[in-house]
């Protein structure tokens, strides 16, 4: 994934059309359209449970146990 997609992909989540972009990037609307399927596909989370763990000294600030 390139600066160039990323920014093609942003672009079109934020509204532009494929056409325009198409335009914008001098690529073919099926080109704009593999571009976008892939990034989104990239930036996916594989896993959806995604757990942090907090510092043993931030844990019991504020619980009184």
């Amino acid at each position: 994934m390139t600066q160039q997609d990323l920014e093609i992909f942003l672009a079109w989540f934020s509204g532009q059309s494929t056409g325009s972009l198409a335009k914008k990037y001098k690529l073919d609307k099926s080109q704009i359209k593999k571009v976008i399927n892939c990034v989104g596909k990239e930036r996916t989370v594989p896993n959806t449970q995604i757990l942090h763990e907090l510092p043993a000294d931030k844990t019991s600030d504020g619980w009184n146990i």
